[in-house]
């Protein structure tokens, strides 16, 4: 199983969507995916999860430290937690299944805890645990758009970091700060993933927009050999598709948001970054 941590410091750049879209764009080719939502505000949770607010999430796995009398609380079984989000078949037919370990407000305890602690590796410990299962072949962990300390547990815990752009000059402000957490990481462990950068919402019909891509791909260099992937281009199907509670591939199989993403897999797989079965086509 391999882990991929969807982070930005800077909210508002397609994090999310670029996570649960590149989930559900590896499910269609017929790979078991988990996604982790790690962000307390919920929204991948919100599109993939039941209507009602579940019961327990992550934040229960990862522990929340001593409850209100000061007894130690045990952290949940991850298998006990987990949601189905997508059986098999339901993305796309012969797609693989897409779970789900859902997000709840007790994130902000698990923040604080992991905060008093000083722990990297709680979030690490449970992709390990779930890796040794063999139950899925991909594993995307969507981050809250901030420097914090269950941002850099994932980051410490995956085996590839992308980070979502859009092309402005506060996007920059938010690359800064990615460096930072993952030098954290670094510094206390020894490495650190690689970081990949995913330009979204990209309109080549303004100059503005020509010139800023023309720029990153200068600064960033094109991935394989450098650390920029293929482009996301702008379109309404992000919005809309959440509000009917679905990804871009199950909303508009053929339009350009699952065009682009499917791309982006593609280029990942081709370079060994992500596995996808030996009978699907690559984009």
């Amino acid at each position: 199983m391999q882990t991929i941590a969807f982070t930005n410091q800077k909210g508002g750049v397609g994090k999310t969507t670029s996570a649960v879209t590149l989930a559900a764009a590896a499910a269609e080719r017929g790979v078991d995916v988990l996604v982790v939502d790690l962000d307390s505000q919920g929204s991948a949770t919100e599109l993939l999860g039941p209507d009602a607010p579940p019961a327990a999430g992550v934040a229960d796995v990862i522990g929340t430290g001593p409850d209100e009398r000061g007894r130690d609380v045990p952290p949940a079984r991850w298998s006990d937690v987990v949601l189905t989000a997508r059986e098999p078949g339901d993305v796309a037919p012969g797609s693989g299944r897409v779970d789900l370990l859902p997000a709840t407000d007790m994130l902000v305890a698990s923040e604080e805890h992991l905060y008093s602690t000083g722990d990297l590796w709680a979030v690490g410990a449970v992709v390990s645990g779930i890796r040794k299962t063999g139950r899925y072949g991909l594993c995307v962990l969507d981050c809250p758009p901030a420097v914090s300390r269950l941002s850099v547990n994932a980051v410490a815990g995956a085996d590839l970091v992308v980070a979502p752009a859009t092309l402005s000059s506060m996007t920059i402000r938010g690359i800064e700060r990615l460096h930072q957490l993952v030098e954290v990481v670094r510094d206390d462990l020894g490495e650190a993933p690689r970081v990949l950068y995913l330009p979204c919402a990209v309109d080549a019909r303004y100059s503005e927009t020509r010139r800023l891509l023309s720029e990153f791909e200068g600064a960033f260099g094109e991935y394989p050999g450098g650390d920029l992937l293929p482009a996301v281009r702008t379109s309404s199907a992000a919005g809309l598709a959440f509000a009917r509670r679905q990804t871009a591939v199950e909303y508009q199989p053929d339009g350009r948001l699952a065009q682009d993403y499917r791309a982006v897999l593609g280029v990942l797989a081709e370079n060994g970054a992500v596995h996808l079965p030996a009978t699907a086509p690559l984009a």
